[in-house]
């Protein structure tokens, strides 16, 4: 990897596409198909269409252990908490800013993620594990309880948030949040956050493609195919299986 690391940022542009397990070189082309199908039909939003591609992209990238996943991670980040926002998934645009911040800005600007490092593992340690888990699910009932209020608290009796599905919503994003901060603590048992945060992420935008502003599916599509990459990675990436990396 010691090329990549003193590679000029524009040779990524190029050159990250290459070297990336067969499988997820199909995942890439199948979503590219579908949400472009989904755009034309009605059923995805510009916004919602380039930030599911650029979103399946970047984990593709990240399986593949490429710089380039900094900067389509941080522009689909961007295209996601659009439609984020509009359908009230609060939590959800919340969370592609904590990944702009803790995941894409510090790979942007830093080789140090690409270096050797140890990979730690949880293993028997069951106060890890508490820890983790208690951590994820205080994050998740304060989203969701922010995303609840839905009176004004300054008295204007105007609506606050009014969010359709916070408790959907808010651990969904809750798990995504610890999944990234085990990321950058460089723990392979992240993969068992980010699967059951893919598996979250369905539940919620399939919810809102059916009950949100229109019939938006391109997200949760996306979703789907992420739950997918995050097999892939478990079968393939570096980062679950070595000790380091």
């Amino acid at each position: 990897m010691t090329n990549e690391t003193t590679m000029p940022w524009y040779q990524h542009l190029t050159a990250d596409w290459r070297d990336w397990p067969r499988a997820s070189y199909f995942l890439m082309g199948f979503t590219i198909v579908f949400e472009i199908f989904l755009f034309a039909t009605g059923h995805a939003t510009i916004f919602s269409m380039i930030g599911a591609i650029l979103g399946v992209a970047t984990v593709n990238l990240i399986t593949a252990r490429k710089w380039l996943n900094g900067l389509t991670g941080l522009v689909s980040a961007i295209f996601i908490i659009v439609p984020g926002i509009i359908q009230s998934n609060y939590s959800d645009a919340f969370m592609q800013f904590v990944y702009i911040v803790v995941l894409d800005l510090p790979v942007i600007f830093s080789n140090s993620w690409l270096k050797n490092a140890e990979v730690k593992h949880f293993g028997k340690n069951v106060k890890l594990w508490l820890k983790w888990i208690l951590l994820t699910i205080v994050v998740a009932v304060i989203l969701a309880s922010i995303e609840s209020i839905t009176k004004n608290p300054f008295g204007s009796g105007a609506w606050f948030l009014h969010s359709m599905r916070p408790w959907i919503d808010g651990p969904a994003a809750a798990i995504g949040i610890i999944g990234a901060v085990l990321s950058v603590k460089r723990y392979s048992d992240q993969y068992y956050w980010w699967t059951i945060q893919g598996l979250a992420s369905m539940t919620l935008w399939i919810n809102t493609a059916m009950t949100g502003h229109g019939s938006d599916w391109a997200l949760a599509v996306s979703y789907t195919i992420y739950f997918l990459n995050d097999i892939i990675a478990f079968a393939s990436s570096e980062w679950f299986h070595a000790k380091k990396h």
